[in-house]
């Protein structure tokens, strides 16, 4: 018989003060209809992506359903299933904490954007499982952008469990939360200081799944011990521009102006994770092989990131206050102070060497052949490096294995699997010194004649032909600024390169698809960089363009997805990129035509629906420019018209946002007004609207 099962909720990325985990709705039990909405859960704004919440049942149970009430507004794209059961293998009078687990994923739930009630009525997502679960991991994908949700947040009022219970567990390793406390404040990563041993708790066994004569009796209470592990994505998340800072006492403050909001904050936003996680996973390893030299060196180090990152936000909020105040010699001066402050954070937070156990003869022999692949050119095999906010920290790329089981532990970065490299640009040829020269000075970093090359894990030696190790480096840096500088270089000086500008500009394009870099990168100014490149590409001012066509075609897909882009700046760069792609007459229609009528993907390559907006929005803007430069041949592009209207015009005719559908019913008017393409009575009736459809059927 399948009953309302009580869970607990071990862990959150981020909650919302007023609307803490605490208070979601199904933790104990069914929500009775009838009875009030629970306040719920909601994260904070401005969180990173994707949302996780894990909750452990009191035992493995046989679950059937969840049941998932939506906020009204605050809706996420969708949301990934993982489950972990323990298994005979397990010891049940000892079972694992929910980090030491491994999660399968069974797939993903699409939900609405809600636009068609105008944001009034709430969305209740049933999802049908029957699997055996002792944890259930939660991963809400980025929300919907809506006036409603300013904030970028997820929000969910219920979530509902049903089976039955299989295997009562008595005791649970991990320790819930303290009442009022978020589940992520256990990490030692916004708390240095040592905490005390973990204790086993009892489980009181949900007598409701046993025996419906008896009532679940009362849980006991819990000591406020934390989990000796902290867990990885908690530690390293940076306090968000808008809330307070509470911790350590420090007081709290307003966030600086998303107006306003710097250019340098973003790349600290992005070194402070990275680094928290990568500290995190280090000082854990380390106490594991009882190096507590190391674990108490990564404690530190993680201090001191927490008290530097309050100061940071602190210095972004003077300094917006003096750009409102029209101070701007302030301003100037503590830019220069959170300049040093990051260079200087750069330097004292550099990770400790490597926990594991090592002979003076095995260390000196790797140095050597680090030393080795550097004359070479060639890296170290080593983890790629993840870069990215919408994928954020903790937004893993094995997310999409199709069913393969994966550990949380996955989720926090393992520093000690990455060698790295250091270069001076003083040591190199002299040709690749003047390039590596011209890089450090539109950078503003002359003083730093050396950069670090980091091996992402594939082949650089088509790159390192072409542009050489040291402007390899600079592209894979995790600064900013060297990454954009060396775009910078390579569109306007292409002439430094000794490789033909054919050579160069073909790895580079294949360079600028891969995932994270380039036009995927993070950081506003380098895709505005690599957007720069690509044009200079198409204006063939080389005069290869022939030789490059098909590297340049396959970017098309990743600038629809930056035309679909929250940040404006970057949709109208790729849309001004995107419009010369269709007036050179280098690049065949036949090559465009197709990448229309394509899913729209995200930057992991995942298929977006079709409700999101600005995706369609891209996709029609494309095919516009098609229509009105008069490039358009649909049956000679090896695209029928069938394809064109079912695929792309009569999905985003019927679309429920009204701008799409206004695109969408302009351009597929226009094309039936000048006989381009036929729209039988068939086709015409899968228009819903009938003012649209009664429309198009007088331009026949």
């Amino acid at each position: 018989m399948s009953v309302a099962l009580p869970y607990d909720v071990l862990f959150c990325t981020s909650e919302d003060p007023q609307h803490a985990v605490s208070q979601l709705g199904g933790c104990a039990g069914e929500v009775k209809p009838g009875s009030p909405v629970p306040v719920g859960w909601q994260s904070a704004r401005h969180g990173k992506t994707p949302q996780t919440l894990v909750i452990r049942f009191h035992g493995n149970v046989w679950l059937q359903q969840l049941r998932i009430l939506s906020h009204e507004a605050k809706i996420a794209t969708k949301v990934e299933v993982r489950v972990a059961k323990l298994t005979e293998d397990d010891d049940w009078e000892n079972p694992p904490s929910f980090r030491h687990v491994r999660f399968a994923k069974l797939g993903s739930v699409d939900f609405n954007s809600n636009e068609q009630s105008h944001f009034k009525s709430k969305e209740r997502k049933t999802v049908h499982l029957k699997t055996e679960a002792y944890f259930l991991k939660l991963l809400f994908d980025r929300p919907f952008i809506n006036a409603f949700n300013t904030g970028h947040q997820v929000g969910i009022y219920s979530l509902e469990c049903s089976g039955y219970l299989i295997e009562p567990i008595a005791c649970h390793a991990d320790e819930l939360p303290s009442p009022g406390q978020p589940s992520r404040r256990g990490s030692t990563a916004l708390s240095p200081a040592k905490s005390p041993a973990r204790e086993k708790q009892p489980s009181a066994t949900p007598p409701a799944l046993v025996s419906p004569d008896s009532h679940r009796g009362k849980r006991p209470s819990r000591a406020e011990a934390a989990d000796a592990r902290p867990a990885p994505l908690a530690a390293s998340t940076p306090p968000p521009p808008h809330s307070s800072f509470s911790a350590g006492g420090a007081p709290s403050h307003t966030a600086p102006s998303g107006a306003f909001r710097s250019v340098r904050i973003l790349e600290f936003e992005d070194f402070f994770l990275r680094r928290s996680e990568e500290l995190v996973s280090l000082k854990a390893e380390a106490v594991a092989l009882e190096d507590y030299h190391v674990a108490a060196e990564c404690r530190d180090k993680l201090a001191l990131l927490n008290k530097c990152a309050k100061e940071m936000y602190e210095l972004e909020q003077d300094k917006v206050q003096a750009i409102i105040d029209e101070q701007f010699e302030v301003a100037q001066q503590v830019k220069v102070r959170m300049n040093a402050m990051v260079e200087r954070l750069f330097a004292l937070t550099a990770l400790p060497g490597a926990a594991a156990p090592s002979s003076s003869r095995s260390a000196d022999a790797a140095a050597a052949a680090a030393a080795a692949n550097a004359a070479s050119g060639v890296g170290a095999d080593t983890r790629s490096r993840s870069r990215s906010p919408s994928q954020s920290p903790g937004s893993v790329s094995g997310r999409e294995g199709a069913a393969a089981p994966e550990s949380v532990e996955s989720e926090a970065i393992e520093p000690n699997a990455e060698a790295e490299v250091v270069l001076s640009a003083d040591t190199l040829a002299p040709h690749e010194r003047a390039v590596a020269h011209a890089i450090l000075s539109c950078a503003g970093s002359e003083e730093r004649a050396s950069v670090t090359l980091t091996h992402p894990g594939f082949d650089l030696q088509p790159l390192i032909a072409a542009v050489g190790v040291f402007t390899v480096a600079c592209l894979l840096s995790r600064r900013f600024k060297l990454r954009e500088a060396a775009l910078v270089v390579l569109t306007e000086h292409m002439d430094m390169f000794q490789a033909p500008a054919q050579v160069v500009e073909d790895a580079l394009l294949r360079f600028l698809d891969l995932n994270a870099y380039g036009l995927q990168d993070s950081i506003p100014n380098v895709v505005f960089a690599a957007c720069t490149f690509v044009r200079m590409c198409l204006a063939d001012a080389s005069k290869c363009i022939s030789g490059v066509l098909s590297p340049l075609v396959a970017l098309l897909p990743r600038l629809i997805t930056r035309c679909s882009d929250n940040l404006q700046r970057i949709r109208d760069e790729a849309l001004t990129t995107l419009t010369l792609y269709v007036r050179t007459p280098s690049v065949p229609p036949s090559s465009i035509l197709p990448i229309t009528l394509m899913e729209p993907t995200d930057k992991e390559r995942r298929n977006l629906p079709l409700s999101n907006a600005k995706a369609q929005l891209a996709r029609l803007s494309l095919f516009q420019l098609l229509v009105e430069s008069s490039r358009l041949h649909v049956d000679s592009a090896g695209v029928s018209s069938e394809q064109v209207l079912h695929k792309l015009l009569l999905p985003t005719v019927n679309h429920p946002n009204p701008e799409v559908r206004d695109l969408a019913v302009s351009v597929l008017g226009k094309l039936v007004a000048d006989r381009q393409l036929v729209v039988r009575d068939k086709e015409l009736a899968k228009i819903t609207n009938p003012g649209i459809r009664d429309s198009i059927a007088s331009k026949r």
